[in-house]
């Protein structure tokens, strides 16, 4: 029986891949377990980096009933490459009780697109979580390439581990999800695929970080995660094609610091993770400002979501501080909907 780990790594597909694999899971010649839901990296670190025994048993007990039935079984979860050496090392040998074989696989995204979704995924989950932005900080999004992934072959042993390019244009139909079935012989429906893209657009991202950065007055604990995942929903909805860049001034003095992690990926994989860092640079962030740069349409779009009194304004000079403000204003509008919403739905059933 083999044990295949898939730790992302983060904004690499991953939620396409368990998707796809969760939903045709009855029909996959392998298992992939439901354990309570279709990323399983919420079990995971329950059991070993927050060392909960009760995750651990809930584990073992699927793992043991493969290990009978002789079945090849995927974990998989994003966070898996954020455990500390020693979780990871407890992770690996708790699995070599239930398997003959284990091997860890993942794709590696190039350190300028890595930073770019990075980034916009640490906004959204500062929004769902309730916390305050306060710098710009996007130089934290850099991939440590080679203290996140170095302790896998040191685990794992290099011949078990298996480093995948993040390269969508290079993938067969352009798809994440057939790439990696392929690689592990996984039969998977190829019409039941399905292709998860929660991404933002710059214009979105903008209001986001204006929300987060200068909201910090103005109640956000008071929201919870779901209507946290609500709010970013309606922000999805802007209509726009442009999408979060970095300018190449920006990034190199970090790829410059930073180069030894990339250099050790480059060589571990065998492959360059070069990009063209300066194609995007006519509209491409350059510094924080540039972020907080909001068009007519953009305050247009957000004016209409107010009301016919904010729409009156939206001509205006409007600061960072007031388009926080009206943000707020829709964060609670928003709720409101969705509290009088759901108490029809009771109503209804009842």
């Amino acid at each position: 029986m083999r044990i295949i780990v898939h730790f992302g790594m983060p904004k690499t597909g991953s939620s396409s891949i368990q998707y796809s694999l969760f939903k045709n899971r009855s029909n996959l010649n392998l298992s992939y377990p439901a354990l309570g839901t279709r990323n399983h990296q919420i079990i995971l670190n329950q059991a070993f980096s927050r060392q909960k025994k009760d995750a651990q048993i809930k584990l073992a007990k699927q793992l043991a009933v493969n290990f009978e039935k002789n079945c090849d079984t995927l974990l998989s979860g994003e966070t898996i490459f954020n455990l500390s050496f020693d979780e990871l090392k407890e992770f690996y040998f708790f699995l070599s009780n239930y398997a003959e074989k284990i091997i860890a696989v993942g794709y590696i995204r190039s350190p300028k697109s890595f930073m770019e979704s990075a980034f916009q995924q640490s906004l959204k989950s500062a929004l769902i979580n309730n916390k305050k932005r306060e710098k710009f900080n996007f130089h934290k999004a850099f991939p440590n390439y080679k203290s996140k992934f170095e302790k896998f072959d040191e685990i794992f042993g290099k011949e078990n581990v298996y480093f995948w390019k993040f390269s969508p244009s290079d993938f067969p139909n352009n798809c994440v999800v057939t790439h990696f079935c392929q690689q592990l012989n996984i039969n998977v429906d190829r019409n039941s695929i399905v292709r998860f893209n929660d991404a933002l657009s710059l214009e979105a991202i903008s209001l986001l970080y204006a929300y987060l950065r200068y909201g910090k007055d103005l109640g956000l604990k008071n929201f919870g995660k779901k209507e946290g995942r609500f709010f970013l929903n309606l922000l999805a909805q802007y209509p726009s094609e442009k999408k979060l860049r970095f300018a190449s001034k920006l990034v190199l003095p970090v790829f410059s610091r930073q180069n030894h992690h990339i250099d050790w990926m480059e060589k571990r994989m065998g492959v360059s993770l070069s990009e063209d860092l300066s194609k995007d640079d006519k509209y491409a962030i350059c510094s924080e400002s540039d972020l907080l740069i909001f068009s007519a349409e953009t305050k247009k779009w957000l004016a209409e979501k107010l009301g016919e009194n904010y729409i009156a304004q939206c001509n205006q000079q409007i600061s960072s501080q007031e388009i926080a403000d009206w943000m707020n204003i829709l964060h609670l509008k928003i709720n409101q909907q969705q509290r009088v919403t759901a108490r029809q739905r009771l109503a209804a059933v009842n």
